[in-house]
């Protein structure tokens, strides 16, 4: 039997079970993914030079930015809107084909300038080669929001898995066959090429659907404006996020940026891959109960919990052990990364949960105040990169921690407060409760090198992970907010994801 992929999964009754089981799946695709990344980077860092890494950031400062315009927003749609035709879900396809074309062709011709904004020619090939991965998600949009429409995450997971392998192992292969060559930075460039193809070719396999001709007054207008509003706030986002490497690339040049940007990346790397799971599984599932505002509240609540869970001491054990992660993972010739990572970690105790308040606005289909936030992100982040650009990329991270924590954080909690139908009380219980289990972990951890003063940073990191690890589990296991966090995932098990709590909180 054909998969109908235009149905609602709320409809169907059986939301509960997908939502547990994409979660799963999704789960065990991130902590795969997250190993291989972590896997590759002490090898690049290894095979290739700082100023390497600086170089291949300089274009991707450009090419990231400009990749945004190929999703459009257009893949929020197909996911969000509970009801949707075959019709517009596949003039949206050809959207996305055309943006894709068009956004490849403008950053190809731009390739001359972007070489000499930072006064590299290697540039002009860098970026050539790149914008074929444009090309490639452009033929994917609308396949993976289909799956993600149906919360198809065991065939999304496969497709992560085997892409992200792929692109590292490519990379990986690269750099060791060139390795001191003239060619061994297009290792960083062929990774992720290689990975956008083998995204784009399995979304094909397991997504059924395929597109039929344009057809007019479908409606997509009003589908479109939507994603427009969601891509006005990737672009503010983007830039935000990103303006910091362009300034320190511009200012001081690729070797500072290589240092910056390998901090950034081991930073984001875990970060990002426990928090996304999350953000794939709840904005779907959250959408299905947007006209339901009490469900809405109780399942937001029972997602957050385990969402910070899990990045919050993360990111503690990170700042508290900044030191022996990066010795590790980039070797000593990133000594100066220690202290950006440092900051960055800072940033990673609230970052999470800024994300996830987002996730609130994106599914209530709040198109508008999504983009809101997004200006105020933009204005409150650059704001803190040009201040800190006189001191370094030290000094970025300083400001860009400094404003993440005291600036940009209470104003997005005041903000989504104003804009969700429930009191925002219970998300800052949650987050106040990740942060203590996270200061738990992190002193337990920095208690255990007290300890063990052995000169090997591989053993030494471990053992770090271990202590955080059991420490997080006995902290889970002996305290009120330990058993509520059990009972979540209990609840969502037994099928409470949305409806009434199967048990009492014990917070």
């Amino acid at each position: 039997m054909a998969q109908d992929y235009f149905r609602d999964a709320a409809a169907s009754g059986d939301l509960r079970r997908q939502t547990v089981r994409g979660g799963v799946a999704t789960v065990i695709a991130q902590a795969i993914t997250t190993l291989t990344t972590l896997a590759a980077i002490p090898v690049l860092a290894r095979l290739l030079d700082p100023e390497d890494f600086g170089l291949i950031a300089m274009v991707t400062v450009f090419t990231n930015f400009a990749a945004m315009f190929v999703d459009a927003g257009l893949s929020l749609p197909t996911i969000q809107r509970p009801r949707i035709t075959a019709a517009q879900v596949s003039n949206l396809f050809w959207i996305s084909v055309l943006i894709a074309l068009t956004v490849a062709c403008v950053v190809a011709s731009a390739s001359p300038l972007i070489a000499w904004v930072f006064d590299e020619p290697r540039l002009v090939g860098i970026t050539l080669a790149i914008v074929t991965s444009f090309v490639f998600a452009g033929l994917s949009v609308q396949h993976t929001a289909l799956l993600r429409r149906q919360l198809m995450f065991a065939s999304l997971s496969a497709v992560q898995v085997v892409s992200v392998a792929s692109g590292q192992a490519c990379a990986v292969g690269w750099a060791f066959a060139y390795r001191d060559t003239e060619f061994d930075y297009w290792a960083l460039v062929i990774g992720p090429i290689a990975s956008s193809a083998i995204t784009a070719a399995m979304a094909w396999v397991f997504c059924s659907w395929r597109p039929s001709a344009p057809k007019p007054r479908t409606g997509t207008r009003e589908l479109a404006s939507f994603g427009a509003q969601i891509t006005g706030f990737s672009i503010l986002n983007y830039l935000s996020r990103n303006a910091d490497s362009f300034l320190i690339g511009w200012k001081w040049g690729d070797v500072a940026l290589g240092y910056y940007d390998r901090a950034y990346r081991v930073f984001l790397a875990p970060i990002v891959r426990i928090t996304v799971p999350f953000a794939t599984v709840t904005v779907p599932a959250l959408s299905r109960l947007s006209h339901d505002a009490p469900r809405f509240e109780r399942a937001y609540l029972r997602l957050l919990r385990p969402a910070l869970s899990l990045p919050c001491p993360l990111a503690m054990l990170m700042l508290l052990n900044a030191e022996l992660v990066i010795d590790t993972m980039l070797g000593p010739r990133f000594e100066q990364s220690i202290p950006i990572f440092r900051c960055l970690a800072l940033v990673g105790l609230v970052q999470p949960f800024c994300h996830s308040l987002t996730w609130i606005l994106t599914a209530l289909g709040r198109g508008k105040a999504v983009l809101t936030i997004g200006v105020l992100s933009a204005v409150v982040k650059c704001t803190a990169f040009a201040c800190g650009l006189p001191w370094g990329p030290v000094g970025v991270a300083a400001a860009y921690a400094i404003a993440s924590l005291f600036v940009y954080t209470p104003i997005a909690v005041a903000y989504v407060h104003s804009q969700s139908p429930f009191s925002i009380v219970g998300p800052l219980k949650e987050f106040a409760m990740a942060q203590a289990l996270g200061l738990v972990v992190g002193v337990a951890s920095v208690a255990s090198m007290a300890v063990f003063s052995g000169d090997n940073p591989w053993v030494r990191l471990l053992i770090v992970g271990l202590v955080g690890a059991a420490t997080w589990g006995l902290v889970v296991a002996g305290t009120g907010y330990g058993r509520a966090l059990i009972a979540d995932f209990r609840g969502i098990r037994g099928g409470a994801v949305g409806g009434a709590p199967s048990a009492p909180s014990a917070q």
